[in-house]
């Protein structure tokens, strides 16, 4: 007769580094990106490897939408300043005053007032209508493609005709007909600096 082993069903081993490195610093994203750190740069400060926190961010939604929002708050918060800077604002600057002695004599309020610029109302507007032009190119050429039934190249050639960066995932469609040779021979694209016929 043979023996079997035991086995405890709740057994749990030692934590990945995501629950004793990333987990922990998750509050601290939003910072980081707004002092400009990469997510690179990110993965180096919370003790991983850049590929390792790629697959952390696949598997671990609550990653994902860290990263998601501290991106968002960076945005909104470059956005606010140059709405504010385009529509024009004010600030109290404090300038401390010492005696003599050494002491604080008094302190002085001035009221800086910084005038509306015609060069950041110019970006805002770029920034916000094109975000939102884009983002309806994308959605009509989503569309054309599932009517008409146009090729990853083509949509791609659509976007590119506007001036517009062709999106990741559509890179990637592109990349794989690419490799798997489903062009159209009379077909050329440019893409990643080839022409691609």
């Amino acid at each position: 007769m043979t023996q079997s082993k035991k086995t405890t069903p709740n057994k749990r081993g030692r934590k990945n580094q995501y629950e004793t490195l990333v987990r922990p610093r998750l509050g601290e994203f939003p910072q980081w990106m707004a002092d400009g750190l990469t997510e690179e740069m990110i993965s180096q400060k919370c003790g991983v490897g850049y590929s390792t926190f790629q697959r952390y961010k696949i598997e671990f939604e609550e990653l994902r939408g860290a990263i998601i929002e501290a991106h968002q708050k960076k945005h909104s918060a470059l956005y606010n300043a140059l709405y504010k800077r385009a529509t024009g604002h004010e600030h109290t600057e404090k300038k401390v005053i010492t005696s003599t002695e050494g002491g604080i004599a008094r302190i002085e309020k001035t009221v800086k007032y910084y005038p509306p610029s015609e060069k950041a109302l110019i970006y805002y507007l770029e920034a916000v209508m094109g975000r939102n032009q884009r983002a309806e190119m994308i959605r009509q050429a989503n569309a054309i493609r599932e009517k008409e039934g146009k090729t990853p190249m083509e949509i791609g050639r659509m976007i590119e005709e506007q001036g517009w960066e062709i999106p990741k995932t559509l890179e990637l469609e592109i990349r794989k007909e690419l490799d798997v040779g489903l062009l159209d021979p009379r077909s050329s694209i440019i893409f990643d600096g080839y022409t691609v016929k």
